[in-house]
């Protein structure tokens, strides 16, 4: 089953497709695909998933590609279940909310034993910065495929500097979808949370710098990536 979200402007409905089909509590992996009228070109686009349970919000890719709902919202049985879509410009004002559609309720779902609880989705400011990761990463590959090959050098070297910084009309919806552009997005939400900023530098490489008043502390270890409050371990 999936959920199929329909926006134009302002207005909104979802639905459950094959239709009939109830969401029970418990249920995770369920898919909701977006249409969204022309109002939402150029914007960042979130959706907002909402029960009696918790309210949870996705960054939507570029694309407006699907999102899978965040299992919490959908972890116990509730009288309503409505999702939402809110339009963003790159420096976080509020341009385009849409009302809530209601899916309908999230039903008593059957429960097996020795099923362990699911890790925490993914909160938005991590998920702006795998976005700007996977940007930045692109960049570096065409890079790296620009100085392989001399006869396509010039395209690869504009597709590299599109997915950097955007602004050179070789990909549809550049200047939104670029390492520089999330880096952005991630320094504004690491602004507003006081942990830490990100920058772009010269060479389409990917920086953070924590702010003054954080106590949020990155390290690595073994391969791994560990974020801890206080001093690093």
């Amino acid at each position: 089953m999936k959920i199929l979200f329909r926006a134009n402007g302002r207005c909104a409905s979802a639905a459950v497709e094959p239709s009939g089909q109830p969401v029970t509590a418990g249920s995770r992996g369920i898919m909701t695909e977006f249409e969204l009228s022309e109002d939402y070109a150029g914007l960042v686009v979130y959706a907002v998933f909402r029960s009696q349970t918790a309210t949870r919000d996705v960054l939507l890719p570029e694309n407006f590609g699907p999102a899978v709902v965040p299992w919490e919202v959908l972890a116990r049985p509730s009288l309503t279940f409505d999702v939402g879509v809110v339009g963003k410009t790159g420096d976080g004002d509020i341009v385009i909310p849409t009302i809530w559609a209601t899916v309908g309720r999230v039903m008593p779902g059957a429960e097996a034993s020795g099923i362990g609880p699911a890790d925490p989705s993914v909160d938005i400011g991590t998920q702006i910065v795998e976005q700007a990761r996977e940007a930045a990463q692109r960049a570096e590959d065409a890079a790296d495929e620009a100085q392989q090959s001399e006869d396509d050098a010039a395209d690869n070297a504009k597709l590299a500097e599109s997915w950097a910084v955007g602004e050179t009309d070789t990909r549809p919806g550049e200047d939104t979808d670029n390492a520089k552009y999330y880096a952005q997005l991630a320094e504004q939400q690491a602004a507003e949370g006081g942990w830490i900023r990100f920058y772009i530098d010269e060479r389409g490489y990917l920086h953070y710098v924590k702010t003054p008043n954080t106590e949020i502390s990155f390290y690595l270890r073994g391969g791994y990536l560990y974020v801890t409050k206080g001093a690093t371990a």
